[in-house]
């Protein structure tokens, strides 16, 4: 039957959904822990006192961080484009 099938279809898209929408919230409050744990090492090194312990710690965090944007970006819904209306420009 096609309409229990649109609905199934239906269903699944809006679980699908909500799972995008709980990662990209798992995804920022990862993000926004790991930069919390980049203050000390940071204002080590710009103190003058950092170590190599430091810029590892924050060469990981970074590591990580760029990992967690590139989820986000396949994780963000897909937006149509506007229609652009053809005016003509004086």
């Amino acid at each position: 039957m096609l309409i229990a099938s649109d609905e199934k279809a239906a269903g699944l898209q809006r679980l699908a959904e909500e799972q995008a929408a709980q990662r990209r919230a798992e995804i920022i409050a990862r993000m926004t822990l790991l930069d919390a744990e980049s203050i000390r090492p940071l204002r080590a090194i710009v103190e003058g006192t950092g170590t190599d312990s430091d810029r590892q710690k924050l060469t990981l965090i970074e590591s990580e961080l760029a990992a967690l944007r590139v989820e986000m970006a396949g994780l963000l819904p897909k937006l149509k484009p506007m229609p652009v209306a053809e005016e003509p420009c004086d």
